[in-house]
């Protein structure tokens, strides 16, 4: 998504205004509405992912630092817990409520395998949750697993629909390039406009890759 952004703000700076910035556990002295903070962590594991934004929202990524603050897994979370996911970012939004905390489900791979079927079960009980109990979700998975026509991209795994990547998204089976993570940082500044109409606020936030 991050490379998106800056292809966007690269082709088009005015309509395009999104740029990010490094960030480390603890927020500078004072954050810049339109900067989206990256907390670029490394892939230490699924758990460690949620303790370590716990960690970093509490060291100070929070409003007002911050307005918004998502946590994303990888593809190669596929083993996660949904119910250990929400928990941690239930327990940030109880302890910091003006924070607008953003859910999100864990990206695709090209993959008609096992390992895809535990990425869907994940996002599908994300989405289940933030439906039923109002929470702000950011689908990357839904937003890659469409072609540019809008068709879903799907395989059939234990006689369920499951979705995948589309493949001109992707020339490693899992990782975006070009058009694929465009479309997917226009989907962000979508979710971000929706966010500053209601909640009148100058967007800055935090993000964990």
């Amino acid at each position: 998504m991050m490379g998106g952004i800056a292809d966007l703000h690269s082709t088009n700076g005015n309509n395009f205004a999104f740029q990010s910035a490094s960030a480390e556990k603890s927020p500078p002295a004072a954050t810049q509405p339109g900067l989206i903070y990256e907390h670029n962590r490394g892939n230490p594991g699924w758990k460690a992912k949620c303790d370590q934004f716990e960690s970093c929202v509490r060291d100070g990524w929070q409003f007002p630092r911050v307005n918004i603050a998502m946590n994303k897994m990888c593809f190669i979370d596929q083993g996660a817990s949904y119910k250990y996911y929400i928990h941690s970012m239930t327990n940030l939004e109880a302890q910091f409520p003006q924070t607008i905390f953003v859910y999100m489900t864990i990206p695709l791979t090209t993959g008609s395998d096992g390992d895809n079927y535990l990425r869907n079960a994940f996002n599908e009980r994300v989405r289940d949750w933030c439906g039923k109990n109002g929470r702000v979700l950011f689908d990357i998975a839904d937003i890659e697993a469409h072609d540019s026509n809008g068709n879903p991209c799907t395989f059939s795994y234990r006689n369920r629909t499951c979705q995948k990547l589309c493949e001109p998204y992707t020339n490693d089976g899992g990782h975006l390039i070009g058009g694929g993570r465009q479309l997917v940082a226009r989907g962000f500044y979508a979710l971000a406009a929706a966010l500053v109409e209601k909640n009148r606020i100058a967007p800055v936030v935090a993000t964990a890759p």
